[in-house]
């Protein structure tokens, strides 16, 4: 009795089955678009983690000031300052891996210049490290004479960046603070402190 009752629905059934099968699959890509929205993977990693894609994306718009002339180095900070024009010619590419082996390079061949900690605090922050950038950064704050002041603003405004990215919004205003200090006319720093939340009652 059941295969008299299945046999003549068999044909039915093929008919209707390519026809539920789409109906499915569009009922499954719904949750990924709404109102005409396509998923993208990158804008979901972006929401998930609130606006640190933002402050990576600034990095490229972040121009360093130039790098001083070689000649006036001797011939050990001149081969580092090579590796450091090699290292920001691969982040421009945004070769993070292989620029940051260039600055490696740079530290470790004169580990009291500036210029490679500096970019490596750029390329480790591009990476997702935010905690190690600030360590480079201070490094190269630290190797900073008041001659540098443009790399001190510089180096002072991403130091901003990063603690905005982090959250610490006190740390974030007194970078950016210093930074106008030295640099009063970095917008940079000036839109970075218009972001940050009203400063907390003391």
């Amino acid at each position: 009795m059941e295969y008299i009752v299945s046999a003549p629905l068999r044909p039915l059934v093929r008919s209707l089955l390519p026809g539920a099968i789409l109906v499915l699959a569009c009922g499954s890509l719904a949750g990924y678009a709404q109102e005409g929205t396509a998923y993208h993977p990158v804008e979901e990693e972006a929401r998930q983690n609130g606006r640190r894609l933002q402050y990576r994306g600034m990095l490229q718009e972040h121009a360093a000031p130039p790098l001083p002339n070689p000649a006036v180095f001797s011939s050990q900070d001149r081969i580092a300052l090579h590796f450091v024009e090699q290292g920001q010619a691969a982040l421009s590419q945004e070769d993070f891996q292989r620029a940051r082996i260039f600055f490696e390079r740079a530290v470790n061949i004169a580990p009291l210049q500036p210029y490679g900690y500096y970019f490596l605090g750029r390329a480790t922050f591009a990476q997702g490290d935010a905690h190690q950038a600030l360590v480079f950064l201070l490094k190269a704050e630290l190797a900073l004479s008041e001659e540098n002041a443009a790399w001190i603003a510089k180096t002072k405004c991403l130091q901003g960046m990063i603690h905005e990215d982090l959250g610490a919004y006190e740390e974030a205003r007194r970078s950016y603070q210093r930074c106008l200090e030295i640099s009063p006319q970095s917008l940079r720093a000036r839109t970075g402190l218009a972001r940050l939340p009203a400063e907390s009652e003391p």
